[in-house]
């Protein structure tokens, strides 16, 4: 359990944190916080339990028309207003004593038209578009320029940066330069959410999703975990993973997703991005349980 994560999202939920925190537990990650005064309760119950916490983009809740920065945006002006967001978050994230921040990948997110959107969140419409519409060598260029500025940020402040997996075009999933790029740049790791991962194959004819994280896997650092069944009554629901959650029933195969990341690494961080309230304290226990002998 030294590997596991709970997430506090929206504001230091302390009957949550005492509902979902295990003694052993690597740590917590926040997101979209109202305010300072509370990333500063949660820093400070973080110190005083001797835990780490990381970052998902963004530390407060901005008013903007999109959630996360659109670092390979194809205007000039977009892009470097994102960079100077992203890096203002990371001297955030870094002061506050952060061990990673993680954002999105990509933004904005390219989508094959092959995918049935109706069930894929995006904050505004300029957080996506369809994959053939973006120049590929703009694209290649662009991707180049990222991943050098994300590594010169992740020495710069000490903190590491994730990538965590949107919806995943063929132009990323089927080329050898994303690869290429994680490779190079070993400073920036992958974040497979694997809810989203399964979610995207039920939608996205073209998507492979064991494919993508075997592709991937060797430059993941870190996973949410959530479970969905869009072919029943949870569809794009967090739901806590369970064993009794069949993939022949619609389920995430989550022990194959496992599998597949411990071949490689067995020291990823793992971060339970699930709705605890939609079980109760046993099922909650099953959930860590399970993972932990998955591992």
């Amino acid at each position: 359990m030294n590997n596991f994560l709970i997430g506090m999202y929206g504001k230091f939920d302390e009957f949550k944190y005492k509902r979902d925190f295990r003694s052993g537990f690597w740590g917590v990650e926040a997101c979209m916080f109202p305010n300072e005064q509370e990333v500063d309760k949660l820093v400070s119950q973080t110190i005083k339990d001797g835990i780490n916490f990381g970052v998902h983009y963004p530390l407060i809740k901005k008013d903007t028309p999109y959630r996360d920065p659109l670092l390979i945006a194809l205007s000039a002006d977009e892009r470097e207003k994102a960079w100077d967001d992203f890096e203002n978050e990371v001297v955030f994230a870094s002061n506050k004593g952060a061990i990673y921040i993680l954002t999105h990948f990509p933004k904005p997110v390219l989508v094959n038209r092959s995918m049935d959107l109706n069930s894929w969140r995006f904050a505004g419409d300029k957080e996506w578009m369809f994959a053939d519409e973006f120049p590929l060598e703009a694209l290649k260029q662009n991707l180049d320029i990222m991943f050098r500025k994300l590594s010169e940020l992740s020495n710069r402040y000490d903190i590491q940066i994730f990538l965590e997996n949107d919806a995943m075009s063929n132009v990323l999933t089927e080329s050898e330069f994303l690869i290429d790029m994680l490779r190079k740049n070993s400073k920036v790791k992958m974040c497979l959410d694997i809810g989203r991962l399964h979610l995207q194959e039920k939608l996205d004819p073209s998507f492979k999703a064991m494919e993508f994280t075997e592709k991937v896997a060797p430059y993941t650092g870190h996973i949410h975990l959530w479970n969905t069944n869009p072919s029943g009554s949870l569809s794009g629901g967090h739901y806590p993973v369970l064993p009794k959650q069949k993939p022949s029933e619609g389920w995430a195969d989550v022990r194959r997703f496992i599998n597949i990341i411990r071949k490689y690494s067995s020291k990823v961080t793992v971060l339970f991005e699930h709705r605890s309230d939609l079980v109760n304290d046993v099922e909650l226990e099953e959930c860590y349980r399970w993972v932990e002998e998955l591992f």
